[in-house]
């Protein structure tokens, strides 16, 4: 008896989150909420309330199990479902009401052949409506392809910056094999500075040693 008085009034199905009113009626929270929000008054009329009336009521465990019509069966769905079980089975439900991005609401099963002669079309990759162009084709800036383009590029500029890294590497090891060498030959130029600057010291020693020679003979040929 308890489970028939967890009836909605609206939709005619068991409540899945069952809601009070003042004057003690339960309806579903889906239904109740937006026909209190636009009437400001209880379903059946008998009394005036407000949404801060309302008072939501836990579910029962025996009323998990217990079968109720699918919320699409107005549209021919003829599944009768756990309670507990009836989000899931919506999500899933071919019956379900969908709308297209042209205005057009039908079930789910429908919407594959609607596609095929809508101006609207779902784009295979990131799942989005996508309006036909004026030669019937479907191209838009996709997000997925976007995406993967995205992800190439930052591929190739990890690639580069590899590269990147490699040959700054590489040239300041040249630079420095050039500053080594410069020093060595720096070093070497100075060596051979000081061995000119010695031998030509020589040479004039060896020089003013003979002019000294020479005028002593000369004194003595006098």
């Amino acid at each position: 008896m308890g489970l028939l008085n967890d009836i909605c009034l609206i939709c005619s199905n068991v409540s899945e989150i069952s809601v009070r009113t003042p004057c003690g009626r339960k309806f579903c929270k889906s239904c109740l909420l937006p026909y209190v929000a636009r009437k400001f008054s209880c379903p059946n009329r008998c009394c005036r309330i407000k949404l801060s009336d309302l008072e939501q009521l836990k579910i029962p465990k025996e009323k998990e199990v217990v079968k109720v019509r699918c919320k699409y069966s107005s549209f021919g769905c003829p599944a009768a479902v756990p309670l507990r079980e009836m989000d899931s089975h919506v999500i899933d439900c071919k019956f379900r009401t969908v709308k297209c991005d042209c205005g057009r609401t039908m079930t789910a099963s429908q919407l594959d052949d609607h596609w095929k002669i809508c101006r609207w079309n779902l784009c295979g990759k990131c799942h989005q409506s996508v309006p036909k162009d004026s030669n019937g084709n479907f191209e838009h800036d996709c997000v997925e392809s976007l995406k993967k383009k995205l992800e190439e590029f930052q591929l190739d500029l990890k690639a580069s910056q590899k590269k990147e890294k490699s040959l700054v590497e590489k040239m300041s090891k040249m630079h420095d094999e050039e500053v080594l060498l410069v020093k060595n030959f720096a070093s070497k130029i100075r060596k051979y500075r000081t061995l000119l600057i010695g031998l030509r010291a020589r040479k004039l020693g060896r020089e003013g040693n003979n002019v000294n020679r020479r005028e002593e003979v000369v004194e003595v040929c006098k």
